[in-house]
């Protein structure tokens, strides 16, 4: 386990005004606004990164093709996810929004910003989720984000 990403979950416990716990190791875990939230440390690849997700729900079974269509055009450069990553697992038909990011540099101020980013777009694109539950015939309306991730 990497001290750098526990000491990095206990700066940003402290900004945000929470006092952190003996342990902070990967995953750290909990939710804004009834949205889940998972922070984890990845050491595959090209070295330490953070990885952030969240739970969006589960795609409704009757809309899948109009939702993975509208999540591949989403995905495509970033266009409508600020830089984050829309997924989905075949089996359960649950969705998520992934970013991953390097942990060097990082700070609590900075991650605290970047989490705060993040959960607006999972929000949104839960709310897409749940619009598309709706019977009426118009469909749901993707969030759009032009902007990337905030990086202070």
């Amino acid at each position: 386990m990497s001290e750098q990403f526990s000491a990095l979950m206990a700066d940003m416990a402290r900004f945000v005004g929470l006092e952190p716990t003996e342990s902070m190791d990967s995953p750290v875990e909990f939710q804004v606004d009834g949205l889940p939230l998972t922070l984890t440390y990845d050491d595959r690849g090209t070295g330490d990164n953070l990885l952030i997700h969240a739970d969006l729900g589960t795609v409704p079974e009757d809309k899948e093709l109009e939702v993975y269509r509208v999540f591949l055009e989403a995905n495509l450069f970033w266009s409508a996810t600020a830089d984050a990553t829309l997924g989905v697992n075949s089996d359960t038909r649950e969705a998520i929004l992934a970013y991953q990011l390097p942990l060097e540099g990082m700070d609590g101020e900075m991650l605290a910003k970047i989490c705060a980013h993040f959960l607006e777009v999972a929000g949104a694109w839960r709310d897409f989720l749940k619009n598309t539950r709706r019977k009426e015939e118009e469909p749901a309306v993707p969030p759009r984000f032009d902007s990337e991730m905030i990086r202070a």
